[in-house]
């Protein structure tokens, strides 16, 4: 195959575009492209070409992959199924997002740190801490250490839940029992809610 011409990406310099005489094309790595002494004219051997395709579609990749993560944080799995339904080849995501990692610009320890003190923030438990670090994409031995590390009294949350919705009243079974479920979908284990309310029976609330 036959280059009709080597032009400059648009306003990336380190990106060329190789027009070929089929009016087909690809963009390539200047440096690359350099390396190879791809010039205008220039006769393409059999194997060359499915080399430089392939070098292409890793930089597709990775352009595709800055893109996402320029809107927001995402942890590495979550990348990976963002690239996946882009129609981008598990190799080529996989090259993707190591070189995203590589860079800094996709970190999940940093990210499940900034997770953990959001809903920690929320007043969320440590159950549903987990749950939203494992619909992220976290492994369960980081979200463990990132909690560790992250540490609090469960109690003061919930403790800080209770005054808000009792406001000083005395709450009836049936109030109890709603308090104790709404503590429960926010992430926090029986045991540390009833430890909280038994304090309160005590009088020793505040």
């Amino acid at each position: 195959m036959r280059i009709k011409s080597v032009r400059p990406y648009r306003n990336d310099v380190s990106r060329v575009v190789v027009y070929f005489e089929d009016r087909s094309y690809i963009t390539v790595d200047a440096i690359e492209a350099k390396k190879l002494g791809l010039t205008d004219g220039m006769e393409l051997t059999p194997d060359a070409l499915p080399a430089l395709s392939s070098e292409s579609r890793r930089h597709a990749a990775r352009v595709k992959a800055a893109q996402i993560c320029g809107k927001k944080l995402y942890s590495k799995r979550e990348l990976m199924k963002k690239l996946a339904d882009r129609g981008i080849t598990e190799d080529d995501a996989y090259d993707a997002v190591a070189w995203m990692e590589e860079i800094g610009a996709v970190n999940d320890t940093a990210y499940a740190g900034m997770l953990v003190r959001h809903y920690r923030a929320k007043g969320f438990g440590d159950l549903r801490i987990r749950e939203e670090l494992k619909k992220r994409g976290i492994p369960k031995d980081l979200t463990q250490s990132v909690l560790e590390e992250y540490q609090e009294d469960t109690r003061e949350p919930i403790r800080a839940f209770l005054l808000k919705k009792l406001r000083g009243k005395t709450p009836d079974d049936a109030e109890k029992r709603k308090l104790i479920a709404a503590l429960m979908r926010r992430g926090f284990a029986y045991e540390e809610i009833r430890a909280v309310f038994s304090a309160f029976e005590r009088g020793d609330f505040d």
